[in-house]
């Protein structure tokens, strides 16, 4: 009856502990292919923003033009890296974790700024404004900022999380795009 209590205890531990492991192991695979999979989607869009960008500033962003209202950039969300962003740190190392933060931070950044340029081409639409020297400018600063982002961001084939950007010096600053 001694025996077999301790017996019991150590069962159980070794039982629970092998379970846990096995629990953990599994939920860090399955979140590094799903954040694999999300950041693929997002990375592979990236392409059409480029030619978005390529094609309305071709066209239309001159001097003296007036710009046509274009339908609106929607912002996009990121639901599911703000439901997993809190559980990172448990299933990956501090490497890992910056390097997927530093990247969904870019990949945010680039919606914020395309949403950005979106209202200021329908501001200067609406005014029926024509385009000085200084709205090109500005304008061609804003789109070299997003461009820097994004070909930072597709600097190498993305497989894994390991291939994630962890150099954001090619970036052009926010400074720049406000400067006069």
């Amino acid at each position: 009856m001694n025996q077999e209590l301790p017996i019991g205890i150590l069962a159980g531990v070794v039982i629970w502990s092998t379970t846990s492991a096995m629990t953990f192991g599994l939920r860090r695979r399955r979140l590094r292919r799903a954040l694999i999979e999300d950041l693929k989607h997002r990375v592979s869009n990236l392409d059409d923003i480029f030619s978005y960008l390529e094609a309305h500033f071709i066209a239309s962003v001159r001097r003296g033009e007036k710009l046509e209202d274009y339908p609106r950039y929607t912002k996009d969300t990121f639901p599911f890296y703000e439901d997993i962003r809190g559980d990172l740190y448990k299933y990956f190392g501090t490497r890992k974790c910056v390097a997927i933060m530093r990247c969904y931070e870019a990949l945010e950044e680039i919606e914020i700024l395309m949403s950005g340029l979106s209202q200021d081409f329908h501001d200067y639409a609406k005014h029926d404004k024509q385009l000085t020297g200084d709205d090109v400018a500005f304008l061609e600063r804003k789109k070299d900022r997003i461009i820097s982002v994004i070909e930072v961001l597709k600097r190498r084939e993305f497989r894994g999380i390991g291939d994630l950007p962890t150099d954001y010096r090619g970036m052009v600053s926010a400074a720049q795009i406000i400067k006069k």
